[in-house]
């Protein structure tokens, strides 16, 4: 897919890139003028792979602390504004892309069904993806994109299972759960990540990876996520969706290739049916279990007289 991210300092290298590019053409500028030796003393090239997105050939940082200092003399705008935005619209946007990379952090899922420009195998967020993946298990469809498509897919059995209009309902379904993961905590996530940055003395192009990647993401955002994954618990059919998404995964690994999973969306149930006839033997032997106790987590949440719908 063309214009896929390939990281989280990706998305901010692009962000930059193109603001200076605005005040550049804004000021009626080229990208020589920018660079000349009465502005910048930053040779055409470098400017252009800055407002691209790029790195410049060999170099390691995507514009240094000095160049970024320079550039904001010539535009009359701090650094930080850049970087993030001048309105609390900018920053939401951004934060909401670097939420939309960690959530489409698909490492088990084949590339094959990688649909968005988020979609990433980056093991730099995986503590966080595992983290935010965790907390959405308390939905049956997450259960059953992770434990059937990943698995189908890695049995290379796809073709036998699915259509592509299969998996399409799958992918619009995710995007929306993904949303209103993103819509109920929106203010939470963006305010933590304006307090960090809040926090930092001065940012460092040098370290920005490292600050964005480690310190936000893989702990501040990871432990606001663990923290409303905490809270979830305590709601009833969010507590009852973790519960049973945690006994298909003790339970029904070893014979996926003998079940395939609908999922109701609207009451977040998920029902499982047999994909073929084949290895009854090997069903019979860990089927029952599963279904006791799927059914009997069920019946408690009917018996609860619960609302299982979780998109709207």
């Amino acid at each position: 897919m063309n214009g896929r991210y390939e990281s989280l300092e990706d998305i901010v290298y692009r962000i930059i890139g193109k603001r200076i590019k605005y005040m550049r053409k804004k000021r009626g500028l080229t990208q020589s003028d920018l660079g000349s030796d009465e502005l910048t003393f930053i040779s055409k090239d470098v400017v252009s792979a800055i407002e691209n997105g790029k790195l410049f050939k060999t170099r390691t940082t995507f514009i240094t602390d000095n160049e970024l200092s320079i550039i904001s003399k010539v535009f009359n705008v701090k650094s930080g504004k850049i970087i993030f935005g001048e309105s609390s619209e900018e920053i939401d946007k951004l934060v909401f892309k670097f939420y939309q990379y960690v959530a489409y952090s698909l490492i088990t899922i084949p590339s094959e069904i990688y649909w968005n420009e988020y979609c990433n195998t980056d093991s730099n967020i995986n503590d966080c993806s595992i983290a935010l993946q965790s907390t959405l298990q308390f939905s049956a469809l997450y259960t059953s994109f992770r434990l059937y498509i990943e698995h189908i897919f890695k049995s290379g059995k796809q073709k036998e299972h699915f259509t592509n209009k299969d998996i399409e309902k799958f992918q619009k379904k995710y995007d929306k759960l993904i949303y209103f993961f993103w819509t109920s905590h929106k203010d939470k996530i963006v305010q933590s990540f304006v307090d960090f940055w809040n926090g930092q003395k001065e940012i460092n192009m040098k370290k920005f990876k490292n600050l964005l990647v480690e310190k936000w993401v893989n702990t501040d955002l990871r432990n606001l996520i663990l923290n409303i994954k905490d809270f979830y618990k305590t709601v009833p059919y969010y507590g009852l969706g973790y519960e049973i998404s945690e006994e298909l995964y003790d339970h029904i690994e070893d014979i996926l290739d003998y079940l395939k999973f609908n999922v109701d969306y609207d009451n977040n149930l998920l029902n499982i049916v047999r994909a073929d006839w084949k290895g009854q033997e090997h069903i019979s032997r860990h089927e029952e279990r599963v279904q006791d106790n799927t059914v009997a987590l069920y019946h408690r949440a009917m018996s609860q007289e619960m609302t299982l719908r979780v998109y709207s």
